[in-house]
């Protein structure tokens, strides 16, 4: 098994090697919804892990403040459990399906956008002009979704769901799991859950962490990082 500093340097590695494959492939002309919002959801989840590995003192991204090398491990577990969640999303939008499901995702993804954009302006800013305009492209775009072929073959109630806005994917958090699954690796969890576990367990451990002074140099470092590393200890 990878030790800690091994498997930063690893993922060193990769988020450079994705920083430069956006970097290059930016700007380039499409009108494949799947490319333009997959692209975007790609860009983000390299700046969520620079800034991962800006928060690991053994990482070479990695700036102390005011002299102090401190593990802020509670923020380090929460952009893991986002890098996570956001390929869960980059998965579902690049997956290849039929061309009705495909169209249907498209709307289902304008949809929301038209529906988290409007409960923003209207409880952000509810004198707005552009509440009127919004709520006509909302209605535009929920008559698109509902007239989809493959939306029409969904039971009623999963229909209900994502119209009202509890669901935004046709995929359950657990089914995108298995299907990511052998697109990442062979042994990697069944259970959406286990993807996170150790991160949503960790968030608590972390606070109960045995900190031990670092003596030739200024700052803190957990003397175990429970629930994080395979309970490695850092040396």
């Amino acid at each position: 098994m990878a030790t800690v500093e091994e498997s930063v340097q690893t993922l060193e590695a990769l988020c450079q090697c994705a920083v430069s494959l956006s970097l290059r492939t930016q700007g380039r002309p499409t009108s494949d919804w799947q490319l333009l919002e997959g692209s975007t959801i790609f860009a983000r989840n390299c700046l969520t892990c620079i800034s991962f590995l800006r928060l690991v003192p053994i990482s070479s991204f990695y700036r102390p403040v005011e002299k102090l090398d401190a593990w802020d491990l509670a923020s380090v577990a929460s952009l893991v459990r986002n890098i996570i969640e956001t390929y869960f999303v980059l998965f579902y939008v690049l997956e290849q399906v039929s061309e009705s499901e495909n169209r249907a995702r498209q709307c289902l993804w304008r949809f929301h956008e038209s529906s988290e954009r409007l409960k923003a302006l209207r409880l952000g800013v509810p004198s707005s002009k552009r509440i009127a305009e919004l709520e006509k492209e909302y209605f535009h775009r929920k008559q698109q979704l509902e007239s989809s072929s493959f939306f029409q073959t969904l039971p009623t109630k999963q229909r209900k769901n994502l119209l009202d806005g509890r669901d935004s994917k046709f995929l359950t958090r657990g089914k995108l799991a298995e299907l990511a699954r052998s697109h990442v690796f062979s042994n990697a969890p069944k259970n959406p859950h286990e993807w996170t576990k150790s991160v949503d367990k960790g968030v608590h451990r972390f606070f109960d962490c045995k900190i031990r002074r670092i003596w030739k140099g200024t700052g803190f470092e957990p003397c175990r990082l429970r629930g994080f590393c395979n309970s490695k200890t850092i040396r």
